[in-house]
């Protein structure tokens, strides 16, 4: 509820962006593990996301920014080795909700050793302990959106109260 309060809040109009978060106002992370197959073959991924407290008063909520048709949240997803290349790696990015879907869309940077970052578009997106469970993964390469890699996944949420 007070993450629902903040996104009004910040839909009403402030003039000063909210301040930017930081690595202490991480919540517990939670994990997934998905297997997805495309092209090239299959691949297992797996990995963790990670949201940030508002840096604002203690309990005030999470960052969610209402934009046009969306609303965006920031996280760090960490995702293990895989047979994608280039896609493992930490990334500190912004998760788009686009309204009206069920989706999760993660635009993740270029690694040096690619010619292209990666979408990672994750569905249906659930709401559980203030993170985004979800069951379908779709792997888009950014230098050939036609290609993608999908499958099935399973997320684990954190437990109320466990520190990262």
């Amino acid at each position: 509820m007070i993450g629902l309060a903040l996104l009004a809040a910040l839909q009403a109009g402030s003039a000063d962006p909210p301040p930017a978060p930081t690595e202490d106002g991480l919540q517990p992370p939670m994990t997934f593990a998905c297997h997805v197959s495309g092209p090239a073959g299959e691949a297992h991924l797996e990995g963790r996301i990670v949201r940030f407290y508002l840096k604002m008063a203690p309990g005030t909520g999470l960052l969610a920014i209402p934009q046009s048709g969306s609303y965006t949240d920031h996280v760090v997803v960490e995702i293990e080795p895989s047979a994608l290349s280039g896609l493992a790696g930490r990334y500190d990015v912004e998760a788009r909700f686009p309204l009206e879907t069920d989706k999760m869309i993660l635009t993740l940077p270029a690694a040096a050793a690619t010619s292209g970052g990666y979408t990672l578009i994750a569905s249906p997106a659930r709401f559980g302990v203030g993170y985004q469970a979800f069951t379908q993964l779709r792997v888009e390469r950014a230098d050939s959106p036609t290609t993608a890699w999908t499958g099935p996944c399973t997320t684990t949420l954190p437990k109320p109260g466990k520190k990262p």
